[in-house]
Order: C-alpha cells, then structure tokens, then sequence
C-alpha cells in the first residue's frame, strides 16, 4: 500500500497505487478510530502525514526527514551563491516512485535558473507531498474524517497530534477495529484535549 524511503524506516503514499483506493479509505477510517478513541498505533509516516491533515503545507524540512540526501541537494540548489545555477544543467522534473514526471507540463525541459530556483523546489516538494498523492491521500481523509470532526483534530499542532497517534511498534488491528465507538464529538473532545495535554507536560518535563 506504501512506499518507503532507501533505509526502510518512513512510510508514504505512492504515485502508482498496487491496491484498490477503496483501501486507503479503510486505512482512514482505521486510524480515525483509534484517534477517536485514543488509542495509539505505530504509524511510520513523517510529520508532513500529519501536517497534511491538519491543513499545513509540508516544506523541504519534511522531504528532509523522509529522503536527506535529495533534501540536501535541493537545499544545496537554492544555497548556491552564484548566478550560473543553470550550468548545473536541472530541469523542472522528477522521478518518484519510478515514474518520471515534468514539473511545469507547459514547458518541458524547463532550466532551473537562479531566478526560478525557488519555485523549482517548491514545486518538487509540492509534488512528493501533495500532487503525486493527491487520489489516494484523498480517500485516507475521506476515511479519517468519517470517524473524527476535522476541527477537533485540527485542535493539534503537527507534532502533538503525532505524539498522540504514534504508538507501539506491533499493534493489533483486528482488536483495533473491535473498539467501541464513543458516542458524541464531546466525548472525542474530552479524551483528545485530555491526551495533548499529557503530551504537552511530557514535552516539557
């Protein structure tokens, strides 16, 4: 269902699905339900997953966490001090998870210049994170929000809500989908704000 970054330790959406969509659907509804119900589960994905679901852009720190050294070389791309970046010969495009893709569709071969060095990241980083996966992450929401109201979840910050989602390594799903659903949006409230605020006093011992 997921593409992994080289060291096999972060998980993402892939551009080519090798499962039905109706899979990611149930994915969402799955980890909906133990948010809901405050239960945690190990889910390998890096912060942008749950930037992404809160309604925050991920940025290049996030392609950092999931894949460093392209991270870096991007990074090196818009640190480069002088103006001839188009000597280095880049283009506007990628190839992720084995597909190559055109970055700018209405320029083909497009140079990255100094000018355009900016745009050209930010577009990569767009494109790993939001326009490769756009069909398949959509259905996940479309799952997770089925279970839980959208601006409770978005009571999180990025990294509280992973701390509040990510548990132990082995977590058994079969008793995951047997939990008992809580009867109100008060109710799932009440556990949410109870479990940031623990997570918070973690945080800060």
């Amino acid at each position: 269902m997921f593409m992994y970054n080289d060291n096999k330790t972060l998980a993402w959406f892939p551009a080519k699905p090798r499962v039905e969509e109706k899979r990611y659907f149930l994915f969402g509804v799955l980890c909906g339900m133990a948010l809901y119900n405050n239960n945690m589960v190990h889910l390998p994905f890096p912060l942008a997953f749950f930037k992404k679901l809160v309604n925050i852009k991920p940025s290049l720190e996030d392609l950092r966490e999931f894949i460093p050294i392209e991270a870096g070389s991007l990074q090196y791309i818009l640190d480069y001090p002088d103006d001839d970046v188009e000597n280095m010969d880049i283009t506007f495009s990628v190839v992720w998870d084995d597909v190559a893709v055109e970055l700018d569709p209405k320029e083909t071969g497009k140079l990255v210049t100094s000018a355009n060095k900016k745009e050209f990241v930010d577009t990569y980083v767009n494109y790993i994170f939001k326009q490769s996966v756009e069909k398949v992450f959509e259905e996940f929401r479309k799952g997770f929000f089925k279970v839980c109201e959208m601006d409770v979840v978005e009571f999180f910050q990025p990294e509280e809500l992973r701390g509040v989602m990510v548990g132990k390594d082995n977590f058994d799903w079969e008793t995951l989908k047997q939990l008992p659903i809580y009867p109100s949006k008060e109710s799932l409230q009440r556990r949410l704000i109870e479990a940031v605020g623990h997570n918070r006093g973690f945080l800060n011992e």
